[in-house]
């Protein structure tokens, strides 16, 4: 996924997009998931990456319906990201302008966060409340 023009990548980890099921087979494969914490969705896998104009989420091509957790939200469109953890999972949630929740599974959630940060920062743009 090519970035944006003037965009610089400040971090890229591992991270899985949690969702809703896009297909039957996705509706079964979730089933497990209930017992994580995921309540019915699915985990598909890929990397994080925060730059300095946008948050892009890079699902690997091995994932059913990769195109429909194939993500990119403008920095500016971040209004909060907070981290969670629920039973056996830790989660980072980024919550849009446009009042969408995405919620991405990484170990690295501090660096996600901080990197957010240092986005907003180099914008110029207000950082989040933590």
């Amino acid at each position: 996924m090519a970035l944006t023009p003037g965009g610089q990548v400040l971090l890229r980890v591992p991270a899985n997009h949690l969702d809703r099921p896009a297909s039957a087979l996705e509706r079964f494969i979730s089933l497990p998931a209930i017992l994580t914490g995921a309540r019915g969705r699915v985990a598909r896998g890929g990397h994080l990456l925060v730059t300095t104009t946008e948050v892009i989420f890079e699902p690997h091509s091995m994932n059913l319906n990769s195109e429909r957790s194939r993500l990119r939200v403008p920095i500016a469109e971040v209004v909060a990201a907070r981290p969670k953890v629920f039973i056996l999972h830790v989660t980072v949630v980024i919550s849009t302008a446009r009042g969408v929740e995405l919620e991405f599974v990484t170990w690295s959630r501090k660096k996600v966060l901080a990197a957010i940060q240092q986005a907003r920062a180099a914008q110029g743009l207000p950082l989040l409340m933590q």
